[in-house]
């Protein structure tokens, strides 16, 4: 069994030459250490409702700003819900818009029309021939092969192209 000495006898110890310098030091740790003891026990811990000391809940003791008006108990929650709600129901709901029902058909409708028109004039039987006719890989025995069909659509692609911007340089 190994011989220690107690804390509170450390000070009565003898001290040899180094032990005299470390010494004041020590005392101010058991000083201090007694002070805390004797505060805690002058000191009756304030017991909460489940039991602990104050000590041991994780809470906070502080003063208000006298300044600070505090909110009523039940102002907050009920204040918050209908507003969070009426933003939820705002990202919800489209805006409303001042364009009449023909406009936006108007709007929405100008690029599939656009595409519709393109298709028909590049896939009349005139383009075709004038295609077949004039480039020469394109057609084989007077029939429209698939280099043919490949010119034709980037000739579409083009067209189709060209005719967009040209309807929006109009609108603005």
């Amino acid at each position: 069994m190994s011989k220690s000495t107690p804390i509170n006898q450390i000070s009565s110890l003898p001290s040899n030459g180094d032990d005299g310098i470390k010494m004041p030091i020590v005392q101010d740790i058991l000083n201090e250490i007694q002070q805390n003891e004797s505060l805690k026990t002058l000191e009756t811990p304030v017991m909460t409702q489940d039991g602990r000391s104050e000590l041991n809940v994780p809470s906070v003791n502080y003063q208000m700003d006298p300044n600070i008006q505090p909110l009523p108990n039940k102002g907050f929650q009920s204040m918050t819900m209908p507003n969070m709600m009426q933003y939820q129901q705002q990202l919800l709901t489209p805006p409303k818009s001042s364009e009449s029902t023909l406009d936006i058909i108007l709007r929405e409708s100008k690029l599939p029309l656009l595409v519709g028109l393109v298709y028909l004039v590049m896939a009349s039987p005139k383009v075709v021939n004038l295609i077949s006719k004039n480039i020469a890989f394109a057609a084989t025995d007077g029939v429209i092969n698939t280099s043919g069909y490949l010119v034709l659509a980037v000739l579409t692609g083009v067209v189709f192209y060209l005719s967009k911007m040209f309807m929006t340089k109009l609108a603005n």
